[in-house]
């Protein structure tokens, strides 16, 4: 019985440290906001979005909005990671809305995920 409680409160404790954020939530908004342009980068790349020269449209985001949806980052304990806020938002197919968001895994790297709905 002794060795079960010992096996169970070990358990327990993993399982609550691996819902600990690795990083502090400031720690990883720097991250995320010194690699602005990799993000950019990578937005262009995969979806066809760049930065604005003018007025936001559709298929480009501003500076500000990135600095902005960057300092939204948030410890996402489901997935163990940082997400940040949406980059960008489209209409992915009928009735169905789909935004892009930049999350930081716990070893530093950096990628591009969409949710939608």
């Amino acid at each position: 019985m002794k060795k079960f409680v010992l096996v169970l409160l070990s358990l327990v404790a993993f399982s609550a440290h691996a819902n600990e954020a690795c990083l502090s939530q400031e720690e990883a908004r720097e991250v995320l906001l010194n690699q602005d342009r990799t993000i950019l980068s990578e937005l262009k790349q995969q979806y066809n979005v760049g930065l604005c020269k003018g007025r936001p449209n559709q298929g480009c985001i501003t500076k500000t909005h990135l600095s902005q949806v960057l300092l939204q980052t948030h410890w996402d304990a489901r997935n163990n990671r940082y997400q940040s806020g949406s980059l960008y938002y489209w209409l992915c197919g009928p009735g169905a809305d789909c935004w892009v968001h930049a999350t930081l895994t716990c070893d530093g790297e950096m990628k591009l995920i969409v949710v939608g709905d």
